[in-house]
Parts: structure tokens; sequence; C-alpha cells
């Protein structure tokens, strides 16, 4: 098996590109919509991580990761908080 980065003059390819994080996020937004808020806080953590690994080429894919990075931050942080509500809910019931 190659398990070799095939790579351009300066930089690695890397599997993770701005495309791969916007359809990240609308998987994650159609989770939530969904109700499935355990999945979605999943993969909005995803795209945080995977940010980490993108080689931005432009401005405009600056911007955009950018602008990604700080929606999947406030998904989370509202999934979190939904998630913590729920529990609560629960545990009022009992």
């Amino acid at each position: 098996m190659d398990l070799k980065l095939k790579t351009t003059a300066t930089c690695p390819l890397l599997p993770v590109n701005p495309v791969f994080l916007e359809l990240k996020m609308a998987q994650g937004i159609d989770l939530t919509t969904k109700g499935d808020f355990v999945a979605s806080l999943t993969v909005f953590r995803s795209i945080i991580q995977a940010a980490t690994m993108i080689a931005a080429f432009t401005d405009k894919e600056v911007q955009k990761v950018k602008t990604l990075i700080g929606q999947a931050v406030e998904y989370v942080t509202a999934m979190r908080i939904e998630l913590q509500r729920q529990d609560l809910r629960k545990k009022d019931a009992d």
C-alpha cells in the first residue's frame, strides 16, 4: 500500500479542502435539523479538527475556512447546550 502523499511545489495535497468542509457542514446542519444532536456534534467537531490540516492557497480559501470554523464552533456550543438541557430535563423528570 502506497501511503505517500502527493505534493505540489511546496505543500502536500491532503484529502481535506474547503469543499470537504462545506460538505461536512451541510451534513451537520442536516443532522441538527433531524434532531440527531449527538451525531451533529461529532460532525461539527470533526470540521474543527480537519480545518487544521488544510493548506489554503488563496485569500478567498483562507476566509472561507475561517468562516466555516466560526460556524462549526457556534454549532458545537449550541449542540452541547442542547444535549445538556435534554439531560437536565431527563433528570428533573425522575
